[in-house]
């Protein structure tokens, strides 16, 4: 009797002792996930903060790059002379040098189609074929009676706000091909002071052995948009105009 007691006593010892040692491994095992979870998310919170501060870094990059892009064309165009319209709603800064801006309004039309377009140049640069600008309407046949030649229709504004800075992607240039102004040889997609989006490019035509190469300015806005004729070289000077072209929204 005594000695079965005995074995009782050491089978339940040992049961227990079997069920502290099993919930000691899942505590360990519970405590080591949890460990593990909490090191996955000390990992991920690092990596976000990590690629937040990259971020941070790179808007302030940005934001001084564009402070000092303003603080630059503040300082070179203080002195000049600004010029508004109120019809179709832009404006522009040019220097001293170039003279007033002489700007006629012209109607145009075309079957049972009619615009009125406007027409710009400096008083200065009269003698010069550049750096004068034309308010026109996106129908083609109005812009063949205008100006001779189609520079820019509805789509453009919407495909150069797709396109990043710089060099044009393929659907811009298939776009300008359709205008038939000859072989596009440069295309770029710029911003004017207000981050406006307008086109630069390069349209070369040969007609009768006359070849004509010139770069335009395109400043797309809904119903209208604005064309610059730009000489070979754009300096400085011409650069901070381009720029100073926006539309009043």
């Amino acid at each position: 009797m005594r000695r079965s007691t005995k074995t009782i006593l050491k089978g339940t010892f040992i049961l227990v002792l079997s069920i502290l040692v099993i919930v000691f491994f899942i505590v360990i095992v519970y405590i080591y996930q949890d460990l593990k979870n909490v090191e996955n998310n000390v990992f991920n919170l690092y990596n976000q903060v990590k690629t937040q501060n990259v971020k941070m870094d790179k808007i302030s990059l940005s934001d001084e790059k564009l402070v000092q892009q303003s603080i630059k064309f503040t300082e070179a165009t203080k002195n000049w002379q600004p010029y508004q319209d109120n019809d179709f709603g832009f404006q522009l800064k040019s220097p001293v040098s170039w003279g007033t801006v002489a700007a006629n309004f012209r109607s145009v039309e075309s079957l049972d189609k009619k615009a009125t377009i406007l027409e710009g140049k400096f008083s200065n640069l009269l003698n010069t074929d550049y750096l004068d600008f034309v308010v026109l309407p996106y129908d083609e046949a109005l812009q063949q009676v205008a100006v001779n030649a189609k520079f820019a229709s509805s789509d453009l504004g919407a495909e150069a706000n797709k396109n990043k800075l710089g060099e044009c992607q393929n659907s811009l240039f298939e776009i300008l091909k359709t205008y038939n102004l000859g072989e596009i040889r440069s295309c770029q997609v710029r911003e004017n002071i207000l981050k406006q989006r307008f086109v630069l490019y390069r349209y070369v035509k040969t007609v009768d052995k006359v070849i004509t190469n010139r770069l335009v300015a395109i400043y797309p806005e809904n119903d209208f948009f604005i064309k610059v004729n730009l000489p070979d070289d754009v300096v400085d000077e011409v650069d901070y105009f381009i720029q100073s072209i926006i539309f009043m929204k």
